[in-house]
């Protein structure tokens, strides 16, 4: 960076913008963390009635004693919890060194966790939840005080008593809780009240500037029967805008009353007193009152009442918010989410005018509530599946990912844990078996699986399974249903496998097995079909070779062999089944390798190494073929040592070396390459140390020392990385 590209800011923090875009990072270290964690909150234009209480909230989190933890809270949905957090989080954001807005619909966990990238934690693959977040907090807390923390929608009490203890061991933030859960162990609590009746009729108004004074006896009698609800007073007046605006004939409040009656709701009870701010005690009035409803049958009839029913644009529109987080939408993010929609903008706006979605103009993003949230797939829930399976179909190709490196095709890292938030959701409410879910829940997994959360990726492999099971099942006949099945069984067995789950592991790859030669047999002609057992062969292979069980691997091995074989020879320019031929000779390979029979593994390793070298040199930008020819020089290698051929295995080794660095440098953060340059450097040390080169192996060793540290910091509990970096070390000091 050049310097006059950095304007520093001399403070005792050591904090500076970096320009153009004016992002604000504290130094700790060599690493810089950002003030603002994460983007900020839609902020509403209008905020009426509680200014004296932000200042109340900063009092309390700023000068209490040991409790840095504060509720804001309501038993009722719409109240405005979120609307003063978020002007509070606006306010008093100069105070705190670092902030961050989290949405905790999913639980404290889920929450908590998509801070991480943002504080530069990893961790390790097989990590629980649990464990992730406790390390998170400890990173947290190395952080400079005070920071605000505020959890949007936290109303599961039995996650947040359960979280408790973890969230008070986070001393250098304040935390901020927006929930219907009224009490805590010992957290503070500051209670949203509804608005008074003068600050209630004010925000209506303000909503509604046609309002006329003749109409105010029948809104305070309203007002009174919604409990001043924010939310509903602001879609009352913002409909009724909309009314006046669509209709000829002028729609009057006592119109909309009358038609919410109609409904089922505010129906008249006994004459009651109606005292509002307007009126001195002399001035009161008898009236007909209004029976108090809730906020969820207000809005379910609203949504009845609405002219949602002729526009189907916003009927769908509604039905994919109510099945995403109640969370900020950028724009951006809807148009990828519906592509092709060239009337969104409009259909958001009308939506946004009617008060059914929250709008920021300054950030061009939208918002729904989680009231209008919940009645919206109450209405729809019949049509729920077609009006957002453009949805899934968009999120199923943003998180479609490339073999061998796990990166994705049509989004960026960022960009797919965000995709991956909001298809957690999806899946959440949509539970009847669709073969687009299946798929969804597939990508889930495997982006799970590739930024290392093992544990979350079978979670969603389990969903896959269980959605190509219930498909497979209602529909026997069909080969698609039996063949996902087949291909789910082999991502749970991948990844318990993966987890040292063994016998767990081979449960799952028989059953695919099973399956795979099923529609092998019924169809012999498919060749999807015949790889797809090849490749459940190589797994049955692969699991028994860790079991010790080496007959069963040739076995299994031979099967995968001679099944590849069939397959290039009837499809020799297909490169994918020549790839699974090369593979299949690697298998072979080592399992004669493991039984010392070193000719043969030579003779199947130069076999890979043919085919490899050829897939290589048609598709040199193919990072799998890439990858799988700087296998086979190790492969060779290693063979070539163990025959005593030193010269031939250096060879080998260095044409490894350099395809891994290159495999490394175009993707850093790419474990399974840092690992392997890792293994290259050591493997070549290892043979300079046989040929007395002490100085060149020292050299090696240090190289693989310093990425193996690299991956157990990111990794620590990973125990290969740890086993490999003590080795190295060892040898360093024997040298």
């Amino acid at each position: 960076m050049n310097e006059e590209d950095r304007q520093v800011n001399q403070d005792e923090k050591g904090t500076y913008i970096e320009k153009p875009n004016g992002d604000v990072y504290i130094q700790y270290g060599e690493r810089k963390i950002p003030r603002a964690l994460t983007p900020s909150p839609i902020l509403s234009d209008i905020f009426i009635g509680r200014e004296d209480e932000l200042e109340e909230v900063q009092q309390k989190l700023f000068h209490a004693q040991k409790e840095n933890l504060l509720l804001l809270v309501n038993g009722r949905g719409g109240i405005g919890k979120t609307t003063f957090a978020s002007h509070y989080y606006n306010r008093y954001s100069d105070q705190y060194s670092h902030r961050a807005w989290v949405f905790a619909e999913s639980g404290v966990v889920d929450a908590m966790l998509t801070l991480a990238p943002h504080l530069g934690v990893k961790f390790d693959a097989t990590m629980p939840g649990e464990e992730r977040l406790e390390k998170l907090i400890a990173e947290m807390a190395n952080l400079e005080k005070p920071g605000l923390l505020v959890l949007d929608n936290a109303n599961d009490d039995a996650d947040l008593e359960k979280h408790y203890g973890a969230l008070r061991r986070c001393p250098n933030f304040h935390l901020l809780l927006t929930t219907r859960v009224t009490e805590l162990e010992k957290a503070q609590c500051h209670v949203i009240n509804p608005l008074t009746m003068d600050d209630a009729a004010v925000l209506f108004k303000t909503h509604y500037p046609a309002h006329k004074k003749s109409e105010d006896e029948l809104l305070f009698s309203i007002l009174e029967a919604v409990d001043h609800n924010t939310l509903v007073i602001e879609l009352l007046a913002k409909n009724l805008n909309h009314f006046n605006t669509k209709l000829k004939t002028r729609y009057q409040l006592a119109d909309l009353l009358e038609d919410l009656q109609k409904c089922g709701v505010l129906a008249l009870t006994q004459t009651k007193e109606v005292s509002t701010d307007y009126q001195s005690a002399a001035q009161k009035n008898t009236s007909s009152a209004l029976r108090q409803e809730t906020p969820e049958k207000i809005v379910a009839a609203m949504y009845n009442l609405s002219d949602l029913s002729e526009n189907e644009a916003e009927i769908e529109l509604m039905s994919t918010f109510s099945v995403l987080p109640a969370e900020t939408i950028p724009f951006a993010t809807l148009e990828k989410l519906l592509p092709g929609d060239e009337e969104l903008d409009r259909t958001l706006s009308a939506l946004g005018k009617k008060g059914w979605l929250d709008y920021n103009e300054e950030e061009q993003s939208f918002k729904c509530s989680p009231v209008i949230q919940e009645i919206t797939r109450k209405q729809n829930k019949a049509r729920l599946w077609d009006d957002v399976e453009t949805v899934v179909t968009a999120m199923n190709y943003l998180l479609d990912y490339e073999t061998g490196t796990g990166h994705l095709i049509n989004a960026s890292y960022e960009q797919g844990g965000i995709f991956t938030r909001y298809g957690e959701r999806v899946i959440q409410y949509l539970t009847e078996p669709q073969h687009g879910i299946g798929g969804l829940a597939s990508r889930l997994g495997s982006f799970y699986n590739t930024t290392g959360n093992l544990i979350k990726a079978l979670e969603y492999f389990e969903v896959y399974g269980k959605t190509s099971k219930e498909l497979h099942e209602a529909h026997f006949e069909n080969v698609d249903f039996k063949h996902g099945l087949a291909v789910s069984y082999e991502k749970m067995g991948e990844t318990h496998q993966a987890l040292g789950d063994l016998d767990k592991a081979l449960e799952y790859f028989q059953d695919e097995t099973k399956l795979f030669e099923e529609l092998h047999e019924a169809h012999p002609d498919n060749v999807d079909f015949k790889n797809g057992l090849a490749i459940s062969y190589s797994k049955m292979g692969a699991i028994h070779k860790a079991l010790g069980k080496l007959d069963k691997t040739m076995e299994f091995y031979g099967q995968c062999l001679s099944l590849t074989r069939e397959l290039h020879e009837s499809n020799p320019e297909d490169v994918s089944f020549k790839n699974g031929l090369a593979i299949s000779y690697q298998y072979m390979g080592i399992t004669h390798s493991t039984l010392g029979d070193t000719e043969k593994a030579l003779e199947f390793h130069g076999q890979y190494l043919q085919l490899s070298k050829e897939l290589h040199e048609v598709q040199p930008e193919n990072v799998d073929f890439k990858n799988s020819l700087a296998i086979s020089y190790s492969k060779m290698g290693a063979t070539h040592q163990t025959l005593g051929d030193l010269d031939k295995a250096l060879e080998f080794y260095m044409k490894d070396t350099q395809l891994s660095k290159e495999l490394h440098e175009a993707y850093p953060e790419n474990v399974d390459f840092k690992n392997g340059l890792a293994i290259s450097y050591a493997k070549l040390a290892v043979l300079y140390q046989e040929q007395k080169n002490k100085t060149k192996a020292v050299e090696l060793y240090k190289s693989a020392k310093q990425l193996w540290a690299e991956l157990v910091e990111t990794s620590p509990d990973h125990v290969e990385f740890r086993h490999n970096l003590e080795v190295v070390e060892d040898q360093l000091s024997k040298l």
